[in-house]
């Protein structure tokens, strides 16, 4: 005879089949949950190069309109140009955004391969018909060491007096 105690202990058992489906969702679960990964990733990614591109754009503006001259230099790169007459002007930066030399207009389009991680900087000044003011649109590229049609672009544009 079994007693009313030992009946009580085994119905509070799980039985095997019950096992076996709480494991199937569990993996089902951690599945899914890993499948998200290489979409945060991702996002991660275009998050820090958007952020990249616009702080180096940011960059060459502050630079331009802290000049006082109307022929600026862009930071220790040996270039100037006037910001009162339209023309272009290529840069290449490094990973960490800073700029490393200027580009030929035939270098920028096919990009550079001893920073094939960085960035490349095409600024257009667009002077106003009044004189007071250009307008620059910097196009940031990445990554630098790919030929231009393969590249991410983001391009800014702000407005410097040109001191004409």
């Amino acid at each position: 005879m079994i007693s009313t105690h030992s009946k009580l202990f085994f119905n509070k058992a799980f039985t095997l089949v019950e096992m076996g489906l709480a494991l199937a969702i569990i993996a089902i679960a951690i599945t899914a949950i890993l499948g998200l990964l290489p979409i945060a990733t991702n996002a991660a990614r275009t998050g820090r190069d958007l952020a990249q591109c616009a702080y180096l754009s940011q960059t060459i503006a502050s630079d331009l309109r802290a000049s006082l001259f109307q022929s600026a230099r862009i930071f220790e790169c040996q270039s100037s140009f006037n910001l009162a007459d339209p023309g272009y002007i290529y840069l290449s930066a490094d990973s960490s955004s800073r700029i490393k030399s200027v580009l030929s207009p035939e270098e920028f389009k096919q990009g550079t391969q001893h920073l094939f991680n960085g960035y490349l900087a095409g600024i257009t000044i667009i002077p106003s018909t009044q004189g007071l003011l250009s307008t620059l649109a910097i196009s940031i590229e990445y990554p630098s060491g790919l030929p231009i049609a393969k590249r991410n672009r983001q391009t800014f544009l702000t407005a410097i007096p040109n001191h004409r």
